[in-house]
């Protein structure tokens, strides 16, 4: 996939020209992303849902339901929306094996059970979800992503563990995190990135509202591995306890500003 039609959307074929197209038919949350604008819509009627959803059915739709299990999705096109996911297993939502999956309106809560927890997305969009209760709010783990108008907040989990708002560790491409307020409570990046696990090429971070980290906001590291093509622009943050940024990565830099005086962030 070109470049350009992975930032612009132009003539963009694939499956990240299909995640922005699907985004754009949701449309925008205007205001930032937090309690009234995000998870379940205000007078939804749940249908309880006791132990895993395990979903191997391509097209498959679920709605409204109050999950009480992990969300596992194995199949093609998948939408869940509407629905609450509670869940204290490793990963509340594990979509590493599906394509083309859309988590729309949900709430994901970890409930602080167990250390390294987190939501795990591949190959998904993921617009107007609320994130809690884990350790990393969101973990992208595959290429193809697209995360909108989320809100992340309220991390928990065993102390001893390494608290992420956005966290990824390579080996996959074509990441957006777009118009999302992420609240790093529990002391590390609000957006964390790292080499682990092999490359990472064309990551955007775009128009977010950065709030909650004590150690740097934004936090890119590639270790033994590469990391390219990263554009960070748009966002309002607030300065983490050591800074802004730890970016070992060249990167794009535009207007980003200060959350608290409007300054821009250098």
């Amino acid at each position: 996939m070109k470049r350009r039609d992975f930032l612009y959307g132009l003539a963009a074929t694939g499956a990240m020209g299909s995640l922005t197209a699907r985004a754009q038919e949701q449309g925008r949350v205007q205001a930032w992303p937090d309690a009234t604008n995000t998870g379940i819509p205000s007078g939804t009627v749940l249908t309880p849902h006791t132990g895993d959803l395990n979903i191997k059915v391509d097209g498959a739709v679920y709605d409204a339901l109050d999950i009480r299990g992990a969300l596992i999705v194995s199949a093609k096109n998948v939408t869940v929306k509407r629905c609450r996911i509670v869940s204290g297993t490793y990963f509340p939502v594990y979509t590493d094996e599906s394509t083309g999956t859309t988590i729309q309106d949900c709430e994901i809560s970890g409930q602080g059970a167990i250390q390294g927890s987190g939501p795990r997305i591949s190959n998904t969009t993921v617009l107007r979800c609320n994130f809690h209760g884990t350790e990393n709010g969101v973990q992208v783990v595959g290429s193809n992503v697209l995360i909108q108008d989320c809100w992340v907040h309220d991390l928990a989990g065993v102390d001893s563990g390494h608290f992420d708002g956005v966290a990824m560790q390579g080996g996959f491409s074509n990441v957006i995190v777009r118009h999302c307020s992420i609240a790093n409570n529990k002391g590390g990046p609000d957006i964390y990135c790292n080499g682990d696990f092999g490359n990472m090429d064309n990551l955007v971070f775009d128009n977010n509202l950065l709030t909650g980290s004590t150690t740097f906001t934004i936090q890119i590291d590639p270790k033994k591995s590469k990391i390219t093509n990263v554009i960070i622009k748009n966002n309002l943050m607030i300065k983490g306890y050591y800074g802004y940024r730890a970016i070992a990565v060249p990167c794009s830099w535009t207007n980003n500003k200060d959350h608290l005086t409007g300054a821009p962030v250098p």
